[in-house]
């Protein structure tokens, strides 16, 4: 009788992992949801990216908003821009503003961008430029 039992045991056990690995086998490597582009000066790094909704213009939106170190010894001013492949849109920013002083060694700045889409992108390119130096 114990042997019985034991059988049964085994015998749900393997059926559980067998189920389990068809499950996963099913379900398969994911592909990428966003794939993202950068094409970054040496003079920076982009340290964080982050999309959220939202609105602009009084129409839904999607926002990306990005992060950027300067890497230098030197202050800098950079130039980015995001395009946002699946409309065909891109959008700049100054970091910092014109208006501002520039980015202090080791220091970072943010840009974001607005575009009136109601999804997430498949398909992002980000490029970093430095500024020279005016003064």
């Amino acid at each position: 009788m114990k042997k019985g039992r034991i059988l049964i045991l085994i015998l749900c056990a393997v059926s559980i992992l067998g189920v389990m690995s068809v499950i996963s086998y099913a379900a398969g490597p994911k592909k990428p949801e966003m794939v993202m582009k950068f094409d970054v000066t040496d003079k920076a790094q982009i340290t964080e990216v982050t999309t959220y909704f939202g609105e602009w213009n009084d129409q839904p939106a999607v926002w990306i908003a990005i992060k950027v170190k300067n890497v230098t010894d030197q202050p800098v001013q950079y130039k980015t821009r995001c395009t946002l492949h699946d409309i065909g849109v891109n959008r700049g920013s100054w970091v910092p503003n014109p208006h501002k002083p520039n980015i202090k060694p080791g220091k970072e700045g943010k840009a974001s961008y607005p575009f009136t889409y109601n999804k997430l992108p498949k398909k992002i390119t980000f490029v970093v430029q430095d500024v020279p130096n005016m003064e």
